[in-house]
């Protein structure tokens, strides 16, 4: 199977047509004109006309497929011996993983079923999904497992630019109106909607809480990490009605600096001070169980001590500033109000006017590369049988 990575480009095939108009209108039928006699014209050059006449065919040929060559590599073209076949993607998300009628009838019609969380694996008959690498169980999400919250329209834009051209789109999952984020998608793919029960929300902060003193303290290499962590403690703190005042410092100024904090958080490749947290409870993991936050409580202060780097992957993660929230708010007390249910039409992405541009295949052979050496091969035999006959006539 072939397809073009830019198909806008076989536009340029309509080059073809004038080496091909000008081999036409060359022989074209000539209209006779009477003359007395063509005695003065004896000896005379044959007419100019005639220098337009195409008389080699297989130049004609060659030089049409060196623009044909040209043409279709700009197209950036590839074959893959065993293209995936336009079908239908089921993307269910967790809550329908408890619904075994549906994904029986789902494989049953021929769909293949993904688990609509990061990575869009697949989904084995047992319900158990498998990652790119091999490893299930964790969507495939390289980032802390509180910061990989499902973005729906983010995950049907991605799935539109892996799936095949025709592929159609079933997803299974509820319509609540957090799990919609950012600005709506627009896809080539339809896109058909069945929803499902949300889960239970796990409950809600405190009504009112006292400000706190949170002090974060970090060395040289850490200060990128510092001021990520302030950015996400401030915006919970806007998000809870939980008021924050935040200093920042090093861990040489632990023992000024602490003594009043309400939380603490570390963020050093050594710790300075005996007060440094050197244990605790993990509260973030990544995928493969690793502790990647750990707390410590000592009477009313909390020491929190990041045991990685805060990236920009990981500060500009839709999650990241949701996680830090649901650190700040602190326990839960009581049943949470349920997220807002949102319409289908709301949850539905836009319709692209044209297929995006997806990329081909892993199996793919690029043919661009090859389609310039042809040309470039076309060019310089073409200029040989031009020099071959400018030889000969001499």
């Amino acid at each position: 199977m072939i397809a073009f990575a830019a198909p806008a480009w076989l536009a340029a095939l309509g080059a073809l047509a004038v080496p091909l108009a000008i081999h036409l209108w060359s022989h074209r039928a000539r209209r006779p004109i009477r003359v007395g006699s063509i005695r003065l014209l004896s000896g005379m050059p044959p007419a100019a006309a005639r220098a337009l006449r195409l008389r080699d065919p297989w130049l004609l040929a060659l030089r049409l497929g060196m623009l044909a060559a040209l043409a279709l590599s700009l197209a950036d073209p590839s074959w893959a011996p065993h293209g995936p076949r336009a079908g239908t993607w089921a993307f269910l998300s967790t809550e329908a993983l408890a619904d075994r009628a549906l994904m029986d009838s789902l494989r049953a019609a021929g769909a293949e079923l993904r688990l609509l969380e990061a990575g869009l694996p697949s989904l084995s008959s047992d319900g158990g999904w498998q990652t790119a690498g091999g490893r299930g169980g964790d969507s495939g999400c390289a980032l802390p497992s509180a910061i990989c919250r499902p973005h729906y329209w983010s995950l049907l834009a991605e799935a539109d630019w892996l799936a095949s051209p025709g592929t159609r789109f079933l997803v299974a999952a509820p319509l609540v109106s957090d799990r919609f984020r950012g600005s709506r998608p627009a896809i080539s793919a339809p896109v058909t909607w069945r929803e499902v029960g949300a889960a239970a929300p796990r409950g809600a902060p405190p009504a009112a809480q006292p400000p706190r003193r949170v002090v974060i303290l970090a060395d040289a290499a850490h200060r990128d990490d510092a001021r990520y962590f302030e950015a996400a403690i401030r915006a919970a703190a806007q998000a809870t009605g939980i008021a924050a005042d935040v200093v920042r410092g090093s861990p040489d100024d632990a023992a000024a600096l602490a003594a009043d904090a309400d939380w603490i958080v570390w963020l050093a490749t050594t710790a300075a001070s005996p007060a440094a947290p050197v244990g605790g409870a993990p509260v973030w993991r990544d995928a493969t169980g690793t502790p990647l936050l750990s707390v410590e409580r000592d009477g009313r202060r909390v020491a929190y001590r990041l045991h990685t780097r805060i990236t920009p992957e990981w500060a500009l993660a839709p999650g990241f500033a949701e996680a830090v929230a649901a650190l700040w708010a602190g326990p839960v007390r009581g049943p949470a109000p349920a997220p807002a249910r949102i319409s289908v039409a709301q949850a539905m992405p836009a319709a692209a006017a044209a297929p995006l541009r997806r990329a081909p295949p892993a199996t793919a052979m690029r043919l661009a590369v090859p389609l310039w050496v042809l040309a470039a091969f076309a060019l310089a035999l073409d200029r040989w049988l031009a020099w071959r006959r400018t030889r000969g006539t001499s």
